[in-house]
């Protein structure tokens, strides 16, 4: 199933394809790093740097249309606000899984329009 809602990305864009592969682009740096960064906040107990990082990440995929990915990394921010650590710890490898797939298809729509 495809994370990444084309259409919804564009209009999002201001309906400008250009634009939305700029951010596409963008956004497959932004996953790179912030799978790491996540990764690395949450094991050092960093919540502040953690919540920071899943905002982002939440604010970036709803703008290229990777609402499924948006919506998961909203609760996880919700739970890390309300110190509910546990449930943070249930969907973050969910996210990280999720991450990893999202940016894999914008690297292949990337890629198909070059």
């Amino acid at each position: 199933m495809a994370l990444i809602d084309r259409v919804a990305g564009i209009m999002y864009c201001g309906d400008d394809e250009e634009i939305f592969m700029d951010i596409l682009g963008m956004y497959v740096e932004l996953v790179s790093e912030s799978r790491q960064i996540l990764a690395e906040a949450l094991f050092d107990n960093r919540m502040e740097d953690y919540i920071r990082r899943v905002h982002a990440v939440k604010s970036n995929s709803r703008s290229v249309g990777a609402l499924a990915v948006g919506d998961l990394a909203e609760k996880i921010e919700r739970a890390a606000r309300e110190s509910r650590k546990a449930d943070v710890m249930e969907d973050h490898q969910e996210l990280i899984r999720m991450l990893s797939q999202v940016e894999a298809e914008a690297q292949q729509i990337l890629n198909s329009n070059s």
